[in-house]
This record gives structure tokens, C-alpha cells and sequence, in this order.
């Protein structure tokens, strides 16, 4: 999904009806026909940062289970005629210059860091201008509590490690060498005593993206993204996961390497 997204703040540029609380009338003595309602704002193509808003922010929530606490973002599947863009990508802990300036408060851990995330700006169009009107904060974050007492630890396990693959029953890999611009998809699994566990949830933490718009995901789905520019000579993008798996919090890392081979004419 591409993480369309925006507040529902934007709802309040939706135009009221005049009939409210009247019955609809047909110009009976003293009452006038009644007015045509307007015809829902044409959609006009974005510029290429900015697009068209599929998925609307509700709330923000806190969820616990076991020693495992995760901080996620709830939308409603709804297009409200708004645009939007992303401004930040942060980690845990990392400061961003959009702090406190969104509608919605960004949360922190236990420990006082602040949570990850990403902000986004939201516009409407008016006159054909898109006019920013708001930024939001959608959280995306996981954190293990205190062990002792937990009744949802994975009994009797060796070491957990962390694996990623180009299919789901694929070899794990170290590294990845990938064409500029070709879309590539990366499963994230867990296994211990070399048997799968099932992976609850998993986000990227550091490494250039590409052209991904979900940096997080749950119950096993894949990161997928691409990449439009080369790393420097001799360099690759190391991209680092964190994965969870019942209570075991463990990270994965693959060095991606971006070539483009000359074209064939």
C-alpha cells in the first residue's frame, strides 16, 4: 500500500449543507427550490512529490501484548479530495526538525525516546494552487518490556537469527546486486534451532530505501522497493532491518549493490 495518508482535518473543506435540519421542499408557499449540491472537487494531477489521498488519519495507537508494546497509526480506507507528501522519515529516537509541529502529538517510549515514524504535509486545492494545511505524524514502532513474568515468551528456544531472501523459501543472502530502477522484493524470516518462526512485525532502520513507501510491515509481509541512483564507486547501500518474533527483537542486515548495464540499442 502506498502509504496515502493524510488527517481528517481535511473533511472540514467539504461544503456544509444548506438543508440541514429541513425537509427537502419542491417551492411550496414561502419556501424556494432547493439548492443543487455541489459536485465533489475534480481530481487534478499532483506534482510529482504529492499525491492524491486514498487512506485518512483517525487516531494513533498503543497496543501491548505480552512484553511487546507497539506504537501504530489507524486510517480509514476514504478519500477526502486531499493530497499529501512526505516530509521525514525518523528512527527511534531520532530528532526531526517537523517536531511539534504536527496535529497530532508524537509519542515516545518508555525510556523518553521518541517514537518512529514518518511526517507527512497535507494540502487541498484551491484555485488550482495545493495549499499546505497541515502535518501529521503516523507512528510506527515496537518495544519489549520487562521479561520477567511474560507469559507469551517462546519456550524452550535456542539463539534466534534473523534472515532475508528474495522468496520465502528462498537462501538467505548476504548481499544483493540489483538493475537501477528494477523493483526488487525482500522477505524478512526468523529461525531458530533451524526451525521458521513467524515474523509479527519488522521495520527498516537504517539504508537508503529507493523508491519504497512502506518501511514497516507485519505477519510476514516483504519490504519491496527500487533504486534510481548508483552508490559511489566501490560502495553499497547496507540496508538494516529490525524483526520481531514473539518476544525476540533481532536485526538482519544486506549490502545492496545498484547497477546499470548499457542499454542495447
Amino acid at each position: 500500500m502506498r502509504h496515502g495518508l493524510v488527517l481528517a482535518l481535511a473533511l472540514v473543506a467539504l461544503p456544509a449543507s444548506t438543508a440541514l435540519g429541513r425537509e427537502p421542499s419542491d417551492g411550496g408557499p414561502g419556501l424556494p427550490p432547493p439548492a443543487a449540491q455541489p459536485d465533489p472537487a475534480p481530481y487534478v494531477a499532483p506534482p510529482p512529490d504529492i499525491y492524491y489521498v486514498t487512506d485518512t488519519y483517525v487516531a494513533d495507537t498503543v497496543t501491548s501484548a505480552g512484553i511487546v508494546t507497539r506504537y501504530a497509526t489507524v486510517t480509514v480506507h476514504l478519500a477526502t479530495g486531499s493530497y499529501a507528501r512526505v516530509l521525514d522519515v525518523v528512527a527511534s529516537g531520532e530528532p526531526s526538525a517537523y517536531d511539534g509541529s504536527s496535529f497530532n502529538r508524537r509519542l515516545t517510549l518508555t525510556d523518553g525516546r521518541p517514537v518512529a515514524g514518518t511526517y507527512y504535509q497535507n494540502y487541498v486545492l484551491a484555485d488550482g494552487v495545493f495549499v499546505p494545511v497541515s502535518i501529521v505524524f503516523f507512528q510506527d514502532d515496537a518495544e519489549l518490556g520487562d521479561r520477567k513474568g511474560a507469559d507469551t515468551a517462546l519456550p524452550n528456544l535456542g539463539a534466534v537469527r534473523a534472515e532475508i531472501t528474495l522468496a520465502p523459501d528462498g537462501p538467505a543472502l548476504a548481499s544483493v546486486e540489483v538493475l537501477r530502477g528494477r523493483p526488487v522484493t525482500l522477505w524478512l524470516r526468523t529461525v531458530s534451532d533451524d526451525l521458521p518462526l513467524p515474523v509479527t512485525w519488522w521495520r527498516l532502520v537504517s539504508g537508503d530505501p529507493g523508491t519504497a513507501v512502506v518501511l514497516s510491515g507485519a505477519d510476514g509481509t516483504p519490504f519491496r522497493s527500487a533504486w534510481d541512483r548508483l552508490p559511489p564507486p566501490g560502495e553499497s547501500n547496507v540496508l538494516v532491518f529490525e524483526i520481531l518474533a514473539g518476544d525476540a527483537m533481532v536485526r538482519a542486515a544486506i549490502a545492496v549493490s545498484v547497477r546499470s548495464p548499457a542499454l542495447e540499442l
